[in-house]
């Protein structure tokens, strides 16, 4: 292979990564009109009120994981007790908060559940004993 052709490869190899990142970035990107944006925007202390009770319970119970943060907010969504006593414990708290806030609406609350959801599934694989998301909140909660 000649020199032009090995440029001509090469620059081809570059401009498929370049459209595959460009993709992937637009791909991930949350849409400006999504649950997690909204909230971001309109109800931040919400969102942290729950990190700061995922995260919190992870630092004294460092064994949990992304998977049990996500099943937490999944019983919380669906109102009803979870056989597991951990994600018990984690949802009392999470319903004492909850009474705390009885400033906002439970669409709100159930809207701040989702968009945690949302931020678990960007920041994890779920796979059994990840805590990337749970490493990634932690930086955001002293």
């Amino acid at each position: 292979m000649g020199k032009s052709q090995q440029k001509e490869s090469s620059n081809r190899r570059k401009e498929i990564r370049r459209k595959a990142a460009k993709k992937a970035t637009l791909r991930n990107a949350p849409r400006p009109d999504s649950v997690k944006q909204r909230m971001i925007r309109d109800h931040l202390d919400v969102l942290q009120n729950i990190e700061t009770i995922l995260v919190a319970y992870h630092r004294d119970h460092p064994q949990v994981d992304d998977r049990f943060a996500m099943g937490v907010l999944t019983a919380a969504k669906q109102e009803k007790p979870d056989e597991n006593p951990e994600v018990m414990e984690c949802l009392q708290a999470l319903r004492a908060i909850r009474q705390l806030r009885d400033d906002i609406s439970d669409r709100v609350w159930r809207d701040a559940l989702t968009a945690i959801q949302q931020s678990i599934r960007f920041h994890s694989n779920l796979k059994p004993g990840t805590r990337s998301y749970l490493g990634y909140a932690s930086a955001f909660v002293p």
